[in-house]
């Protein structure tokens, strides 16, 4: 996809993982860093960067604002272990191993009982479980 985007803007929030992404990935378009994901939107918004990369479930809350609703999620997902390492987590405190083992019980219960999948179908178009 980088040669794709050649010439193209693009916004991300800066000092990222998504920043340092696109500097390493993307030496052929134009990546504009901004201190907030805010500020990128709203230059995407304004039509001075072509597109923002950023987390994908927030992108898609983003999407459901007024702002938002000039755009859309486009590209296959990101799941660079490099820079995007390996998902997400719950931290605990160290010791917490009951409540890990609540949680792990929960989570592998939903999962298996279809809970989960339909959570996920009511709120996103997309599967979340999936890296971003």
């Amino acid at each position: 996809m980088p040669a794709t985007l050649a010439g193209k803007v693009i916004g991300v929030q800066g000092s990222t993982s998504h920043d340092s992404y696109l500097q390493d990935k993307y030496a052929k378009s134009t990546v504009r860093q901004y201190p907030t994901i805010d500020d990128a939107y709203r230059d995407m918004v304004a039509g001075r960067v072509d597109m923002v990369l950023y987390d994908k479930l927030a992108v898609y809350a983003w999407l459901q604002t007024d702002p938002g609703k000039c755009c859309d999620i486009a590209g296959p997902d990101l799941n660079d272990p490099a820079y995007f390492g390996s998902g997400v987590g719950i931290a605990l405190r160290k010791g917490e191993d009951d409540l890990k083992k609540k949680l792990d019980t929960a989570l592998d219960t939903i999962m298996a009982d279809g809970t989960y999948a339909k959570i996920n179908a009511k709120y996103f178009p997309f599967d979340i479980n999936r890296p971003q």
